[in-house]
Order: C-alpha cells, then structure tokens, then sequence
C-alpha cells in the first residue's frame, strides 16, 4: 500500500517523454483521480477528479460521477479521458427534459481548465451524440482525440476525430462499408 493513499485503478499511459498518466482512486477521500507525473519522486498533478462543482465541466454538469476511460497522453502533457457527469439539480434550467439526459463526455485537460471535445448535452456533440460506446480514446501530438460515439438520432456508431477548437472528423461509421476519409 502506498502511503499516499492512491491505488491505480486502471492502466497507465506513458508518453515519448515520459510522463505517465493514470486514474487512480484516493483510499483517503475515496475521490478518484486522473494524475500525471513527470518525473520520478515528482508531486503528481490532478488533471480531473470525482468532485462536485457546479456547472463544471460544462453547463449543468455537477463534476464526474466517474471517469471511466484509461487516460491518453501526448508529449505536451495533454490528457484525454472520457467522464460520466453528475447533473446539477438545483436549478430550474437544469431540470429541462434535454439537461435530464445521460451525461458524458471526453475531455482535455493538463491540470487546469479542462477543454469539452465532445459533450452528450451541451457543445460540442450535443446535438448528435447520443453516448460513448468505448470508454478509452486516443490523444495526438497537436491534441485532436479520437473516440467511438454513439450517434443520437440514428443510433450508428463510428470514429469521430474531435479537437480542441471544436471541429468534429467523422472517419468512418460502423454500417459503412468504407472509410470517410
């Protein structure tokens, strides 16, 4: 046992440079965590946690109820990560039918402000995801992630490329015969 307290709980990543990213859940707090190290004997850096706050990390979102995915690292340190949303209840404009829905998402984040790739409810993806089949996605060097949604009206599935200016690549759809391109 470690005497920080935290247990990883799913797979690690590791990138060219070295830093690791790994879930891991807190025995203390009982908060899970996505963390990063640079270095051996470094102080690790929380990318997300398992912490309520409101309106986090988009409209209302109350913070992850969990963070299924194994984190994806590229060598600027940028994590991407798929979260389960708790939605917030304590406003009348967070109990429209559309904000009740499942909440999910797949994040970017290096330890500060996280960055929405794709959203269930709210931008971007909101109005065409309907869920993430496969909780792990992929990070590059400049930061698009890739990642398997469910589409919202049709049901298909595919690979998506998503960014972090907001742009969506669909590459492929799984009842298509061939890719997009």
């Amino acid at each position: 046992s470690r005497s920080d307290g935290l247990q990883p709980t799913r797979c690690p990543a590791i990138n060219s440079v070295g830093a690791v990213a790994v879930t891991v859940r807190d025995s203390v707090s009982g908060v899970t965590r996505i963390i990063t190290a640079q270095r051996p004997n470094e102080a690790p850096v929380v990318v997300a946690d398992t912490t309520s706050v409101a309106d986090f990390p988009t409209f209302c979102d109350n913070g992850f109820s969990n963070l299924p995915s194994d984190p994806s690292i590229n060598d600027a340190g940028e994590v991407a990560f798929q979260g389960n949303l708790r939605r917030l209840t304590t406003r009348a404009d967070c109990a429209t039918v559309e904000q009740r829905a499942r909440r999910q998402g797949v994040f970017l984040g290096l330890g500060g402000p996280l960055t929405t790739i794709a959203h269930t409810i709210n931008q971007p993806g909101g109005d065409f995801i309907a869920e993430f089949l496969v909780a792990d996605q992929s990070v590059n060097s400049v930061g698009n992630v890739a990642m398997v949604p469910e589409l919202d009206v049709t049901f298909e599935h595919g690979l998506f490329v998503g960014s972090k200016t907001g742009s969506f690549d669909r590459r492929f759809l799984a009842g298509t015969a061939t890719a997009d391109g």
